[in-house]
Parts: C-alpha cells; sequence; structure tokens
C-alpha cells in the first residue's frame, strides 16, 4: 500500500476474492448508458446539520454524505462548499497604493482544525492534526490537478500571479488601514470527499453500507499570505490601468526602479531585503514575519518589513453538502446487497497518524527520540516545525549525516543522507511519496523547490574549477522528509503492536546555511496500511463497518 493510490489501478487492492473489483466491476455494468435509468445520476444539495450557520470556531457541524433507497454515492464528484469569513489585523498599517497580498490555504482540507467520520453515529475515524496530514497529503498532488481545481488546491506559483485557480482570495484594502485594525474578508473553498485519507480509496458508498457523515471542525489556525509578484499577473500595456486594483504602468515602473526591489529572478542590491517569497502562515499568536509592498511615493516602493498578521476570528457561513449518486436497478441494488450480507467488503485504506518526537534539537545537534507501539507501518514523514503556529508550512533544516534508528528493525537508510545536494535523499523522499518514476503522477514544482533549494553554480578556467551554490527563489515551505519502510526489507512495513518502537532520529544541522532555533520539536507523520470492513446484515440497515488494522499484504 502507499500514499498516492492513483499512481496504480484499482485491481492491485484485489483482496480475499477480489471483492473490490467484483464490486466496481457490478456498479460500473449497472450504470452503462445502455442500461441509464432516467434520472439515475444527480447532484443533491443539502445544507449542514447539528449547528446553525454561521459556524464561529472553535464549534463544529455535520454533513451526510450517504444516500438512501437503491443508490450509491460517488464519493470522486461529491464535495462540501463553504464560505469563511476570517477576521485579522496587521500590527503596521498598510496602503491602498500597496500590492495585493494572497490570502487562503494550500488546499482546502487545510480550512479544518480537525475532523471526524461517522458511520450510523459511531466514530470510524478521526483526525485531530489536519494540517499535518494535510501538508503530507498535497505533496503528493500534481501540477495538472492543482492547476485545474479552483476553490480547492493553491500552487505557490499561481498564487503569486494572481491565477484564479486557488484556494483563496487576492486582498488590498480601498484605503489606507493603520495597524491593528480587525479585518475581514470572505474566502470560498470546496472539499472534496476523496480528499479526505480514509475515503480516498472508496469509489462508490453503497446506501447499504450505512448512514456516514462527517463532523468538521472549521478553523483559520491553518492560514497562508503571500505578496503577490511586483511584476507578474497584470496587463500594463499602454498605461491601461489595473481593473481589479488601479495599478498602473507608471506604477509598475516606479517599482522596478526603486532600489529596494529584488529584480525579476528575486535578487537584490547588496543590503536590501528581498520581499517574502514563501507562503506565510498565520495563527492567533503569529510569529512569522511578512515582508511586502505596502505603497509607492516619489518613484519609491515602501517596503514593509517584519509585519505580523494575527488571526482574530474564524467563521463558516452557507456549508453545503453536495452528494453524487447514481440510481441502481432493483435487481441489481439486491444483488449487491446480498453478496455483501454473505461475505465482508473490504476495502484496503491508509490513515496517518502523529506523533512529536521528545526534546527540541540542541543546537546544531539534531538528536531525538520517540518511543511507541505501530502496526504495518508503510512510511513515515519528518516534519521540522521553528514555531508552535506552524502546520502547513515547513523548511529544510539542511541536515548532514541524517539517519533514523528503527528500534529492532535497525538503521534506516543504511547509508546516511544529506537534506541538500544529495540525490540519494530526493529519491528516498520520493518513494515514501509514491512519486519516484510514475507514469502518471509527478513531483509538483512547490515540493521540487523546496527538495532542490539550492542551485549548483560553476565557475571554470584552465587552471580550475570552482563550484558555489546559491539558494533557489520561490516558496520553500513544502519541505519534507520522507522515508519508506516496506521497502527497506520489511514485506508489511513495520509492526510491533505489543511492544513500543524505539525511534531515534540523527543529523547535524549545517549552521552556515540555516542557524534557525526549532524549539518545538520533530514531528514525525506515520502513514499505516489498513483495511476497512463493511458488511450488510439480514434484515437490518445497520450494517457492521469497522477499520482494522489487520494485515492485508
Amino acid at each position: 500500500m502507499t500514499i498516492n493510490p492513483s499512481a496504480q489501478p484499482h485491481d492491485v487492492y484485489d483482496v480475499l476474492d477480489g471483492s473490490v473489483t467484483e464490486y466496481f466491476q457490478l456498479v460500473d455494468d449497472c450504470i452503462r448508458p445502455n442500461e441509464e435509468i432516467n434520472g439515475q445520476y444527480r447532484v443533491t444539495t443539502t445544507a449542514n446539520y447539528s449547528q446553525d450557520c454561521p459556524v464561529q470556531s472553535p464549534s463544529f457541524t455535520h454533513v451526510n454524505i450517504s444516500c438512501n433507497g437503491a443508490q450509491v454515492t460517488d464519493i470522486e464528484n461529491s464535495y462540501i462548499n463553504a464560505k469563511l469569513h476570517i477576521t485579522f489585523s496587521m500590527n503596521k498599517g498598510m496602503s491602498k497604493q500597496g500590492l495585493p497580498i494572497f490570502i487562503g490555504w494550500k488546499q482546502s482540507l487545510d480550512a479544518l482544525e480537525r475532523y471526524e467520520i461517522l458511520v450510523n453515529s459511531n466514530v470510524l475515524y478521526q483526525q485531530t492534526y489536519v494540517g499535518e496530514e494535510s501538508f503530507v497529503l498535497q505533496n503528493c498532488i500534481n501540477e495538472q490537478v492543482r492547476n485545474s481545481h479552483p476553490y480547492t488546491y493553491t500552487s505557490a506559483e499561481n498564487a503569486s500571479k494572481m491565477s484564479p485557480n486557488v484556494c483563496g482570495i487576492y486582498w488590498k484594502p480601498s484605503d489606507f488601514v493603520p495597524a491593528n485594525t480587525d479585518i475581514t474578508v470572505e474566502i470560498p473553498i470546496k472539499i472534496w470527499l476523496n480528499q479526505f485519507l480514509i475515503l480516498a480509496n472508496i469509489k462508490y458508498l453503497p446506501s447499504f453500507a450505512g448512514r456516514w457523515e462527517i463532523k468538521l471542525y472549521f478553523n483559520g489556525n491553518n492560514l497562508v499570505f503571500l505578496p503577490v509578484n511586483y511584476d507578474r499577473g497584470y496587463d500594463y500595456d499602454a498605461g491601461v490601468e489595473c481593473k481589479a486594483y488601479g495599478l498602473t504602468k507608471q506604477t509598475v515602473t516606479a517599482i522596478s526602479d526603486a532600489t529596494c526591489i529584488p529584480d525579476s529572478s528575486g535578487h537584490a542590491a547588496a543590503g536590501n531585503k528581498v520581499i517574502s517569497q514563501s507562503f506565510t502562515q498565520i495563527g492567533p499568536n503569529c510569529t512569522n514575519p511578512l515582508t511586502y509592498y505596502s505603497g509607492f511615493s516619489t518613484g519609491k516602493a515602501a517596503l514593509v518589513t517584519d509585519c505580523l498578521f494575527t488571526l482574530k476570528k474564524c467563521v463558516a457561513n452557507d456549508i453545503k453538502m453536495n452528494v453524487t449518486s447514481f440510481m441502481l436497478r432493483s435487481d441489481v441494488y439486491l444483488a449487491l446487497k446480498a453478496k455483501y450480507t454473505a461475505k465482508p467488503w473490504i476495502i484496503p485504506c491508509n490513515v496517518l497518524t502523529y506523533a512529536r518526537f521528545s526534546g527540541a534539537p540542541h543546537g546544531n545537534d539534531f538528536h531525538c527520540t520517540l518511543s511507541t507501539s505501530v502496526e504495518n507501518l508503510d512510511s513515515i514523514y519528518i516534519l521540522f516545525a521553528e514555531n508552535a503556529e506552524q502546520h502547513t508550512c515547513f523548511f529544510n533544516p539542511y541536515l548532514n549525516d541524517v539517519k533514523i534508528n528503527v528500534g529492532d528493525f535497525g538503521i534506516i537508510p543504511s547509508t546516511s543522507v544529506n537534506t541538500y545536494d544529495d540525490p540519494r535523499f530526493e529519491s528516498m523522499v520520493l518513494d515514501a511519496l509514491n512519486l519516484s518514476n510514475s507514469p502518471i503522477t509527478s513531483m509538483n514544482k512547490d515540493l521540487s523547490r523546496a527538495l532542490h533549494s539550492r542551485i549548483i553554480c560553476s565557475t571554470a578556467t584552465n587552471t580550475n574549477i570552482v563550484t558555489d551554490y546559491q539558494n533557489l527563489n520561490g516558496d520553500l515551505s513544502n519541505f519534507i522528509l520522507g522515508i519508506s519502510l516496506s521497502r527497506e526489507g520489511y514485506q508489511n512495513g513495520v509492526s510491533s503492536p505489543n511492544t513500543n518502537v524505539n525511534f531515534i532520529f540523527y543529523g547535524v544541522r549545517n549552521n552556515a546555511l540555516n542557524n534557525k532555533e526549532y524549539n518545538v520539536g520533530i514531528t514525525m507523520m506515520m502513514l499505516v496500511d489498513c483495511a476497512l470492513i463493511i458488511q450488510a446484515l439480514p434484515n437490518s440497515d445497520i450494517p457492521v463497518v469497522k477499520l482494522t488494522s489487520k494485515s492485508i499484504c
């Protein structure tokens, strides 16, 4: 099993007499055009329940993803949409002449602080660390998907050039905004059901599988900001005013001529600070500063540095569940129900669990420990947070001699790697994300930029060769350290359900490249193989539904 099932066809999931493929085939057969039932494909939109809108964080609400009668829910084409009202403030003022700022999320799942999936009112699965889970998942999404789903995914390139294919908005004040003024914006989002990891492998959900619902906790803690690039995203021909933000060709010339502004390659004159090029995450106690252009005067751009954006409030409005369903012929539906009454329907799936290494790194020595029991542990993903408010923005700590001791299972990798300038490290991460040499999926630009955070430059003469390195410009907030355990000689991953496994992480920071402090410890997300079991019961509308860690390999 892997975190990226789209890289392989569904038939690799066949277990127990091929029940998964048989089910897909039966459903596909009954919805073919020559067997079409009038009105058999439809989208049903329903409001949330258990909490009237608006829903203010930290409150929650429910949405129902099931259908009734002889129907199946099409998980891949069902989605939740909502409008979030975000209130924030800045500790420095901003002029109406400034450039716009992107405000939103890397993907719409980040708008949740946590969620629970319930079946027949019983909790099947819950994730209390959505930001970290979402961060791992969004690194597996290829560029084509991210660039074709507005309200759902955001790439740094799209956000910087004001593309509409983002999960967020572009904000610029209509007048001067003083410091510490509350500002409220409305951000529309769209969460597809297959963005939830446990639902990713469920193509169809039959009505006899019970009443499925999701308990949603909306929050703005995973919001990210990014200033729009001054030289991208506008039409300045003949001095035509930018309709959205009133910027003219003369204004852009003034920006370009300002000595404190970097050129199109991102470099600035000596002593000048470059505008923030990576996503900056905010929260209620924000410590992540942002740099942006606040306005223009006398041919110069005012560069505001170390501006803190503080989250004040998050309120969700207009929460709707859009369930796409197929109407089945009664005989096909009854045959399916009878089939999965006689034996369970088993769907292999994955879950991501959260753990934190004890103690923060000491100086340059990253030597941290974690003791926990594991079962069918497929891969681990290590995230380096610089402060407690980083949940979807992680940067390269520039470590040498990286390895992890997995208790009695030994040292992985067998030969240590560096997190920079090391092709073996990049290959190791791609293997863990199931992106290595896949003909269907590929590494997206933001992940590639984070893993390849430096450019190798060379100056050669007839006597010597001098190699230099330059830091890469652009968003670098997608760094992840992934290690695949099932590909290190353990066919079913690492399992030790009865005793704890002692994980010891080793690494030495290159202080010349990164001297930041890591005071909150190192986070480890663990990808666990499991199975979802659904079995209909005779003469009952309440099936048996459970998530088990029983080996399925």
